[in-house]
């Protein structure tokens, strides 16, 4: 599963990456999604007793960018987004870990501002819906 994060730092772990292929069919099969256009957001609340932290997906479909090169680049702007504000979910979120998938739906190269717009308002998206899911349980 590769070293535990540190969640106070900046750097994205091997064991922050979404790779088992039984764990990405049913965050695709039973997860949540939501638009946050350029991306769509999958996620999928898991018992900590199998992940003890966040794992992430991040896919760029090739029927729409043929050249490596450019999904590479998609992907990075994803993944260096989440990885610069992955502290927010962290210092806010006490819930279960989860999956998490980003499936980058445009048809056109996004610059890294919109992409990272995008990846932001998923993680407080994610926070606001668990406040909701803390407060109802607490009733």
């Amino acid at each position: 599963m590769g070293p535990a994060p540190d969640f106070n730092s900046q750097g994205f772990f091997q064991g922050e990456r979404l790779k088992k292929k039984k764990k990405i069919d049913r965050l695709f099969r039973e997860g949540d999604r939501k638009m946050f256009f350029p991306v769509l957001m999958y996620h999928l609340v898991y018992p900590p007793e199998e992940i003890p932290y966040h794992q992430i997906l991040i896919s760029v479909p090739k029927k729409h960018f043929k050249s490596s090169v450019v999904r590479n680049k998609i992907r990075r702007r994803i993944r260096e987004a989440y990885r610069k504000h992955k502290a927010l979910l962290y210092n806010n979120y006490d819930g279960f870990p989860f999956l998490l998938g980003y499936l980058y739906i445009s048809k056109t190269v996004s610059t890294y501002s919109g992409i990272e717009k995008s990846v932001v308002s998923s993680i407080r998206y994610l926070i606001k819906q668990n406040n909701l899911t803390n407060e109802v349980a607490k009733r």
